[in-house]
């Protein structure tokens, strides 16, 4: 299954203009590492057995009438059923990573009739003369941006006596929050979105759903209204392809430069300066002395995309959608193997041990097993970023119907009311799984 949605992943990569190999590095500085060693075999067309594809399928087979029987929810795990049987693809006696070329055979994407090489992004890292001493602001305070504002704190690349950390949130006393937190540093609290934006030369911002960002942007006093000649807009939220451009478009028309930015981590690599910045745009933000500071800061890599506005934002709903996806086959997984009589704590420990391992697994598995869902990305927010990237994959005519059901998984676990899971952590996907599945254990669990 990981497989599965690993290949439908770099699929989605490929028809979406991204780099695969790029894409590789990232899914291995994040909690999606895992699969690496198939990965960069894949892109090359290379199935070399070993493990068949028709062995695959038999387990997975035999997996799947396992929790027919256990009446355990299983429906992600039954879609890799498909590649062993097309006698065009005739992968077989391949490995079983050959299912990404069933993937390819069955998405329409441009990319995937043709399979011509994606075109190269700009380096990782550009070296930068540039530097100002004006204060840095960031607007939202959430989940994850107060952990992002105080790693610019503790770094010392904002919040002294020469560059003030300017803030501002919908909800206020989260900027006090944060004064409490440190007392000692200079931070500047503001009214609103546009009096940061008009005090500071490099602004992040980060909101919770595109309707937020939306109404915050375009408010009228909120970020754009701040905008003028010369400002850097840094935008690290998850959002549509199409909201970034508007954004970015609204920015130049008023003499600033934007660069998207979505980030990849939850609320722990947040506070601990673990993210990964997934960056497309204005090549001058990002060449920026100030801007590279503050990425380091918040940040353990830093990738750039290019201009083109967009760009960073496919590879972020990429990354999220297989995220998810692993967490939706893992549910089905530890829910199956509670269910026909396994101990979950040793199956975590197996799952540890082999190819499966992953930091995603090893970091909620325990929790899942005694319900612990409390929340370092909501539920809901990953819904939200699978929905658009399954949008994103109809889009480009890229077959996505692993990572469909399991976005179908997450949506009905955001929609139980008596679950009341949508404020939850995204593990709790887990609660669904065991609430639809018929089995003795999942009835009395």
């Amino acid at each position: 299954m990981m497989v599965a949605a690993f290949g439908e992943s770099l699929a989605l990569s490929h028809s979406m203009g991204l780099d695969g190999d790029r894409m590789l590095e990232m899914f291995g500085q994040g909690v999606c590492a895992s699969c690496m060693i198939k990965g960069s075999k894949m892109l090359k067309k290379d199935h070399t057995q070993n493990f068949r594809a028709q062995h695959a399928h038999k387990d997975t087979k035999l997996a799947v009438d396992m929790a027919e029987e256990a009446g355990t929810e299983y429906t992600v795990t039954e879609l890799l059923l498909q590649a062993r049987g097309d006698a065009d693809v005739n992968v077989a006696e391949q490995d079983f990573s050959a299912v990404f070329e069933s993937i390819h055979k069955e998405s329409k994407s441009e990319f995937s009739k043709k399979d011509d090489p994606p075109p190269q992004p700009l380096s990782t890292r550009l070296d930068s003369e540039t530097n100002t001493m004006a204060p840095i602001g960031f607007i939202g305070l959430g989940i994850m941006g107060e952990g992002m504002a105080g790693c610019l704190i503790s770094a010392g690349v904002a919040g002294t006596d020469d560059v003030p950390l300017v803030v501002w949130n919908r909800t206020s006393s989260k900027c006090d929050d944060l004064k409490e937190r440190y007392p000692d540093k200079n931070i500047e609290v503001k009214g609103s979105a546009e009096e940061v934006v008009e005090r500071c030369g490099l602004i992040f911002s980060i909101l919770s759903t595109p309707e937020a960002s939306k109404a915050v942007f375009e408010a009228d006093n909120g970020t754009l209204a701040g905008v003028s000649d010369g400002k850097f807009i840094v935008d690290c939220a998850t959002l549509a392809e199409s909201d970034m451009k508007r954004m970015n478009d609204q920015v130049k028309a008023k003499g600033g430069q934007f660069l998207e930015a979505p980030v990849s981590g939850s609320k722990g690599p947040a506070a601990n300066g673990q993210l990964i910045f997934l960056c497309a745009g204005s090549e001058s933000i990002f060449q920026d002395a100030t801007a590279q500071s503050s990425f380091d800061a918040m940040g353990k890599a830093t990738h750039f995309f290019g201009n083109e506005v967009g760009r960073g934002t496919r590879a972020k709903l990429v990354v999220n959608s297989l995220m998810g996806t692993m967490m939706a086959a893992f549910g089905e997984s530890l829910a199956l193997s509670e269910s026909v009589g396994l101990d979950g704590d040793k199956m975590l420990e197996i799952f540890g041990q082999g190819v499966c391992a992953s930091p995603l697994y090893s970091l909620k598995g325990s929790k899942m097993l005694k319900k612990d869902h409390a929340p370092n990305f909501p539920l809901q927010h990953a819904h939200k970023d699978m929905k658009l990237a399954v949008d994103m994959a109809n889009e480009a005519g890229t077959a996505y119907s692993v990572t469909e059901a399991a976005e179908q998984l997450f949506k009905q676990a955001r929609g139980d009311a008596d679950l009341n899971v949508a404020e939850q952590d995204f593990s709790a996907v887990f609660e669904s799984i065991h609430k639809e599945s018929k089995s003795e254990f999942s009835k009395k669990r």
